[in-house]
């Protein structure tokens, strides 16, 4: 998949602000079909030159090995500056959407502040999304890998954050254990 910062109107964090601040079209969410915003995305960016789709990059486990996954941070929508008046049976049918959101036959307009704070958020064209802290001596369960399904308690993070060390539960013994951090969520009670 194609860097977002590479992408018109996306190079940078602060283009992105300027980008949306200035604009003089209202903001619209545009309803996109199932996993299809970057088709939609392609489509419109003929008829709007002007669009955000958010998304946050994370390391997951992905058929059982470490890997970057890059997902949209609203999935099945996206936001596009036009007009209304002109423009939207062309966003309205472009390839890949389903529709422009809207509320008792009103469009739904979305604020530009909600946008920029969003913006503000995103360092090299995506949302930055930081896990859940852990503390030592919390519960964890095992999301992913081989010991998924088990339970632990967290010690402590290696290596910035990316490894993580437990003390897994089982019915005889308690193990000492070294995951990726992705592999590894909070219980919540």
């Amino acid at each position: 998949m194609k860097d977002l910062a590479a992408l018109p109107g996306l190079s940078g964090e602060r283009p992105i602000v300027t980008t949306i601040q200035n604009c003089d079209l209202p903001w619209y969410v545009v309803h996109t079909q199932p996993r299809r915003e970057h088709v939609a995305e392609a489509n419109l960016r003929a008829v709007c030159p002007r669009l955000l789709c958010p998304r946050y990059r994370r390391r997951g486990i992905l058929h059982g090995y470490v890997r970057e996954i890059v997902r949209p941070l609203f999935p099945n929508y996206l936001f596009a500056a036009f007009d209304a008046g002109k423009d939207f049976r062309a966003v309205h049918y472009a390839h890949g959407v389903r529709g422009v959101v809207a509320f008792g036959g009103e469009l739904a307009v979305v604020p530009p502040e909600l946008l920029v704070s969003i913006a503000a958020h995103m360092q090299h064209g995506y949302v930055v999304l930081a896990p859940p802290a852990l503390e030592p001596g919390q519960r964890v369960e095992i999301v992913a890998g081989s010991f998924q399904g088990y339970t632990g308690i967290f010690q402590e993070g290696l290596k910035g954050a990316e490894r993580v060390t437990i003390l897994l539960d089982t019915l005889k013994y308690q193990a000492r254990v070294v995951l990726d951090r992705a592999a590894v969520a909070p219980i919540v009670s």
